[in-house]
């Protein structure tokens, strides 16, 4: 383990490492073999390592993790009904996600949301978030693994990347401090585990901060523009057809 960015509340295991495969894949292992509810049943357990050799990105997708990012996954405990936490989960994240990045700005950009998500500066993705879950026994975990391009320039990663990326100090012009982003990071984060649906407020937000709205996105069954968020904070996309669905943007 090393001695990095040290954050997470009281009561929060907290693992750091130097250098691992991925902190979703670890979390994963600690589910798969019992570890992860060792102690008294299991609280609230943060992983974060310096760089990662095989980081995840949604559907498979590999994130370059190099020093100087905030690579991490918040393991959360779960008992009773595991479909009550999970609806609306990815939008909380998100809306905690865009608020932890606007914060770190400090009015010198702005955070956008890429629908469930993703976190984008001028149109280039910063942050990326995966979520899963697992069960070991009577506990359900919910995994949501965090990636920051934070303290290094966009250009010392590959070229040939899915998206072009946005890092911080290359907008602040700086390095960032990483413990207070990963502070603020994981208090987003416990909190959006902890409500349940979209709120109000919520959706209020991320209406604002939505980005893509009456450009051409593809969803499940074909492509169309996005118009926003309905009132269960799922994007509604008009159709070639004209008609107007309810989708998942990909």
């Amino acid at each position: 383990m090393n001695s990095g960015p040290v954050c997470g509340s009281e009561g929060m295991l907290v693992e750091e490492f130097d250098e691992l495969d991925s902190t979703s894949l670890h979390a994963r292992r600690l589910v798969e073999s019992g570890r992860a509810s060792e102690r008294g049943g299991g609280g609230a357990r943060l992983i974060v390592a310096a760089t990662q050799t095989d980081g995840l990105g949604r559907l498979g997708r590999a994130w370059m993790s190099p020093r100087g990012g905030l690579w991490l996954t918040l393991m959360w405990p779960m008992r009773g009904d595991l479909a009550a936490v999970t609806e609306g989960l990815g939008l909380r994240i998100g809306v905690a996600c865009v608020r932890a990045i606007d914060g770190m700005l400090a009015g010198r950009g702005a955070a956008q949301l890429r629908w469930p998500n993703d976190v984008l500066i001028g149109g280039r993705k910063v942050l990326g978030v995966l979520t899963e879950t697992m069960q070991s026994g009577e506990v359900s975990w919910v995994l949501v693994g965090v990636g920051v391009n934070a303290n290094f320039g966009a250009g010392e990663l590959p070229p040939g990347l899915r998206r072009e990326p946005a890092t911080l100090r290359d907008v602040l012009g700086g390095p960032v401090d990483l413990t207070g982003l990963c502070d603020a990071i994981v208090q987003g984060l416990a909190g959006a585990l902890r409500g349940r649906g979209v709120g109000a407020e919520e959706l209020v937000y991320a209406r604002l901060k939505l980005y893509g709205v009456g450009g051409e996105v593809s969803v499940r069954g074909g492509s169309g523009v996005l118009l926003g968020l309905g009132e269960d904070g799922r994007p509604q996309v008009r159709m070639e057809s004209g008609e107007v669905v309810s989708g998942e943007a990909e």
